[in-house]
């Protein structure tokens, strides 16, 4: 699965819309993407730890800059699994420190649904 980057009118489609399905979410092609880490911790977990092997045995770390324009948070190491099974009371402080305030709407709506 690729990356899409939205542009915030078809976001807030997305947000809106009552019957959203997988197909809605999960683009059908993939674009070129970088994945990278927000900060030094994380990306020092992936250059030394996580990617780490008999065959990768270089820790290498780049830092860069990105318009926000184009960045896309992957959530399968942790926001997609607070979405799913975090309780807002005791999640949302932390939600908020790590991925700013923007977050909590997205954050609320799916602790609103059961599905």
């Amino acid at each position: 699965m690729g990356i899409r980057f939205c542009p915030p009118n078809t976001i807030n489609e997305l947000f809106n819309k009552e019957d959203l399905t997988l197909e809605d979410t999960r683009p059908s092609t993939s674009e070129a993407a970088v994945c990278a880490s927000g900060d030094e911790l994380g990306a020092a977990y992936y250059a030394c730890k996580h990617n780490f092997n008999k065959q990768c045995d270089t820790p290498v770390m780049i830092a860069f800059e990105a318009a926000l324009d184009r960045v896309a948070v992957d959530g399968r190491d942790f926001l997609y699994s607070v979405f799913q099974m975090g309780h807002g009371g005791l999640a949302k402080s932390f939600l908020e420190y790590a991925f700013g305030e923007a977050v909590i709407k997205y954050a609320e709506k799916a602790w609103s649904i059961d599905d």
